[in-house]
């Protein structure tokens, strides 16, 4: 009877399985009918010229600058694909160029033009460049190719490195500065020298200079930019900059003033330097391929806090998984980079810097639900510095060193009890100090030097929805 009733069980469950794989079977097939019928009405819209059908079918083709819609698409029998591991269904059109859509279907069964393969078009230059560089252009999609060959990308900035004896290597070297009182008041001057490395001529017309300015107290706070019109600079000269604003004088003053450079190259005037005068392997594709890891670190690496809700250390795994070996730790609210990892939702990889390598040093994985960007900073000001109350259990003046050691020297003495700004820092955790600060009357702050962790009691009762949660403007 028992065994009866266990081939009836596994009858039914087969039946139920084979029910849902046909069901699914079903759905699938539905699916490519309706991708196959959008690709017929996509190519019928791009020979006939419609760019609203266009447009409304391919609505992130608008997006892509570099990129330019094809005239006309040969006709052809259309096959679709669904890949399992993306959920993506491709059309490929039989024709000469072998154009394919790659298209995403959400929960709700809606279907959109996501991708594509020969169907939007890199421009004149850029085409040039990434065939001469080895790029495999039939294999890689449009919106790949837009990406790899935007000004910003990451290759073109690894180009620039690999080749800038041809076009002229511009850097901006540290800021420098003068400040001071004259009859007309307070004054600080910031000069940025730019010095051309390499043996070509950079003519103005090609590049501006960008400057930002802030406390190096806080320098995700208050900041002061600037932009330059370049201006001709000759292989092996220099062209200083150079602004005055009063904003600065009290960073200046306080040898806080700290700042970032960097040069923007126009209308893709390095390109065709690069065309002009650049002899390429064709490997070069390659090449950046087997660097592109460790440059990214240290081109695009996202800066980060890690941070605990128990303010302890954030473990970092060998693999992204909790349940892999933990290879190192980050501590609270220590700036870390992060790079976004690709290979599982949810995980990036965390790295530390090194000094003595000069290089960073991959910590492992880190959950993303335990770091922060930098951007976030300017609006999560309480995350990055705090309102803090220091307490002293003998009622005795609490003594702020020089540096995060108690043999360095005392810089002054503190009640019990006095309201203060302080904030975690890389190198003072571990030693059992906080930085504290007071408002610099500029929105950002100063450091008044170091206390015992044991001698600090957070003070809870800021609001952090408000505009001014700390009270700097009191």
């Amino acid at each position: 009877m028992k065994a009866e009733r266990s081939k009836q069980k596994k009858a039914w469950i087969g039946m139920m399985l084979m029910l849902c794989v046909t069901m699914l079977c079903s759905s699938c097939d539905s699916n490519k009918g309706k991708v196959k019928e959008l690709t017929v009405q996509f190519v019928a819209a791009v020979n006939n010229a419609d760019k609203a059908s266009i447009y409304d079918l391919y609505p992130t083709a608008k997006s892509y600058g570099n990129l330019q819609m094809v005239t006309n698409i040969t006709e052809g029998d259309v096959t679709v694909e669904r890949d399992d591991s993306t959920l993506f269904y491709t059309a490929s059109i039989d024709n000469q160029r072998q154009q394919k859509l790659v298209f995403s279907v959400d929960t709700l069964g809606n279907i959109t033009l996501v991708d594509s393969y020969g169907i939007l078009l890199l421009d004149s230059l850029s085409s040039e460049l990434a065939l001469k560089c080895g790029v495999p252009i039939k294999r890689i999609s449009d919106v790949e190719q837009s990406k790899l060959m935007d000004e910003e990308s990451l290759f073109l900035s690894w180009l620039k490195e690999k080749h800038t004896e041809v076009y002229g290597s511009l850097h901006a070297s540290y800021l420098s500065w003068s400040w001071g009182r004259n009859s007309q008041g307070f004054y600080c001057y910031v000069h940025i020298p730019v010095t051309n490395s390499g043996n070509q001529l950079v003519h103005g017309s090609e590049y501006t200079l960008e400057v930002k300015c802030y406390s190096s107290n806080n320098p995700y706070g208050v900041s002061i930019s600037k932009s330059f019109d370049g201006e001709d600079i000759a292989p092996g000269a220099t062209r200083t900059f150079e602004f005055q604003d009063v904003g600065l004088y009290n960073w200046a003053k306080d040898k806080v003033l700290a700042g970032s450079t960097s040069v923007k190259y126009r209308n893709n005037s390095f390109v065709s330097r690069l065309l002009q005068y650049a002899t390429f392997t064709g490997s070069e594709y390659e090449d950046y391929g087997k660097e592109k890891d460790s440059y990214y670190v240290m081109k695009k690496g996202e800066g980060g806090i890690a941070r605990n809700e128990k303010q302890g250390h954030v473990n970092c795994y060998a693999e992204p998984s909790k349940e892999s070996q933990v290879t190192g730790t980050a501590y609270h609210r220590q700036s870390i980079r992060i790079v976004i990892s690709q290979e599982q939702e949810g995980w990036s990889k965390a790295y530390q810097y090194d000094e003595d390598s000069n290089a960073y040093i991959l910590l492992g994985y880190i959950s993303d639900k335990e770091w922060v960007k930098d951007d976030e900073f300017a609006t999560l000001k309480p995350l990055y510095i705090s309102d803090m109350i220091l307490v002293s259990e003998n009622d005795s003046d609490i003594p702020v060193y020089a540096k995060a050691d108690k043999s360095g020297k005392v810089l002054k003495q503190m009640k019990p009890k006095t309201k203060v700004l302080s904030a975690y820092e890389n190198d003072c955790w571990d030693v059992g100090f906080m930085a504290l600060y007071e408002a610099d009357g500029q929105g950002g702050y100063k450091i008044i030097g170091y206390v015992p962790i044991e001698n600090i009691m957070e003070e809870m009762s800021y609001d952090e929805d408000s505009d001014d949660p700390l009270g700097i403007g009191e």
